[in-house]
């Protein structure tokens, strides 16, 4: 039977549902022209595009068959982008200006023409980042989720499965460091209202490992292993800590095993009757909650007790003083 909201949950509620169908709607008349990020908008919390209206072409990735130009020849114009590309993940692969916006050969000699290709829909970025024939597959290996699987992630994450990569990504920047722009959108650019469930102001600390806790340190863990996964001796014997971030974003609070994330194969996520996947507890809360860093150590059945609800019971819990030393002391009995 659904629950009923009253009091101040009730204002939440309905505060972020009107924040997030306004932001939809407004999206929706301009995301065949913007990708899906948020278009310009009054509203100080969501911040606007670089724009792409102006460019002309959509359709012929050859740019009319120009000629390469290479990133130095894109840079000689665009200095501030160049310099925030050379940063970014993508430059480190080799992937240039013109992977994504083709050859540049028609445009530097009449950049106010803007006839460079412009597709900013996710199925360009899924071209790497996913699979375009099994878009529904999210493949694993080792206990993992495989390298360059985020389109399939974000398609089997619920409710953010219909967004394209820009509502939150600047391509341009690395999301690496809090600093550099990456981040277009955070999350609470949408969940507004939404607590950090008795994590606000925390940073976890591990040795020279220094992470101050956001949405993303627990609904964005490291789910994928590129190259390096943490051992027991960082994280201790039931967590696990690969090397990049996932984007599932839901978490099952009813399994503490990564063994009920995947299939019998491991080598593929299970998604539900909706096709929507979740990430275990091992994964979130045991990654920190192991006693060796500077969390307090919790037990894989009582990080499960405390996730279920946990935005919901640290808004009841809100007023109450000293309700996160309670939980604390209930959760290290």
């Amino acid at each position: 039977m659904p629950r009923t909201l009253t009091g101040r949950r009730a204002h939440w509620a309905c505060s972020r549902s009107r924040r997030a169908l306004s932001l939809l709607a407004s999206i929706g008349t301009l995301a065949a022209a913007t990708g899906g990020c948020p278009p310009e908008s009054t509203d100080p919390g969501i911040n606007p595009p670089q724009s792409s209206f102006g460019y002309s072409n959509s359709t012929d990735p050859t740019n009319g068959g120009a000629a390469l130009v290479g990133t130095s020849g894109c840079s000689a114009c665009h200095r501030d982008l160049g310099g925030q590309f050379a940063a970014h993940g993508h430059s480190e692969a080799g992937v240039g200006c013109e992977s994504c916006h083709g050859p540049g050969g028609n445009h530097v000699p009449f950049p106010s023409r803007r006839d460079l290709y412009v597709d900013v829909s996710v199925a360009n970025c899924a071209q790497c980042h996913g699979s375009l024939d099994a878009p529904d597959t999210i493949p694993a290996r080792d206990g993992y989720i495989a390298p360059l699987a985020q389109y399939s992630e974000l398609r089997a994450s619920g409710g953010h499965a219909d967004f394209n990569c820009g509502y939150c990504h600047d391509p341009h920047a690395t999301s690496r460091t809090a600093d550099a722009g990456g981040i277009r959108n955070d999350c609470t650019a949408c969940h507004e209202e939404m607590n950090l469930a008795f994590h606000e102001g925390e940073t976890y600390t591990r040795g020279d490992y220094v992470e101050p806790l956001t949405c993303r340190s627990c609904h964005m863990p490291l789910t994928g292993l590129s190259s390096t996964a943490l051992g027991p001796d960082a994280i201790g014997p039931d967590a696990r800590a690969g090397d990049v971030r996932g984007h599932i974003f839901r978490i099952d609070v009813v399994n503490s095993s990564f063994a009920a994330m995947f299939d019998e194969s491991g080598t593929v996520v299970r998604n539900d009757e909706q096709g929507r996947a979740a990430v275990t507890i091992d994964f979130v809360c045991l990654r920190c909650h192991n006693g060796i860093g500077s969390a307090f150590s919790i037990r894989a059945t009582t990080a499960i007790e405390i996730a279920a609800d946990m935005h919901e019971k640290a808004d009841i819990l809100a007023d109450l003083p000293d309700a996160r030393a309670a939980l604390r002391a209930e959760a290290e009995r």
